[in-house]
């Protein structure tokens, strides 16, 4: 493990893009402190990952059991099928 770098809110002003570039390809995390206080950890984003849309509705409203099925079916061969028909049938007017 790493020890933590501190470093006072000028000196992070004044290297801002170099204290940027060092947390984010370096991965390691620099408090900024202002007085001998620490202020703000500043530390790089992990990569978020990618949801469903089944986990999305889960997450953000799962007190709607069935909201996957009403708001977004499942799309089959059927509806596909259909969507093409359509979609061939609007274009060749």
């Amino acid at each position: 493990m790493y020890k933590i770098k501190t470093i006072s809110a000028t000196e992070a002003r004044n290297k801002w893009f170099e204290i940027l570039n060092h947390v984010y390809f370096n991965g390691e995390p620099i408090i900024i402190e202002k007085n001998k206080l620490p202020m703000i950890k500043l530390s790089r984003v992990t990569k978020p990952s990618l949801a469903s849309i089944g986990e999305v509705i889960t997450k953000t409203f799962g007190f709607l059991k069935t909201a996957a099925e009403t708001a977004w079916p499942i799309e089959t061969k059927e509806i596909r099928r259909k969507n093409s028909a359509y979609l061939k049938k609007t274009w060749t007017q």
